[in-house]
């Protein structure tokens, strides 16, 4: 049976938790277009995710 998880979502969303995932998730692949692009404007597009989250506006898409 699965666990549900209450009120962790707002207590683990934080802008720096975000910034850890991003840092996490590019090892290994910094010489990629996608992410050179990503990290030239990191903190605004960290910082646009995390208000998308918060509000629960964001919509996962594919390019």
């Amino acid at each position: 049976m699965a666990k549900t998880i209450r009120n962790k979502y707002d207590k683990y969303l934080t802008y720096k938790n975000l910034m850890k995932a991003h840092i996490k998730s590019s090892r290994g692949k910094n010489n990629k277009n996608e992410i050179i692009k990503f990290n030239l404007k990191k903190e605004e597009y960290i910082k646009w995710l995390y208000e998308r989250l918060k509000d629960g506006t964001y919509k996962h898409r594919w390019i």
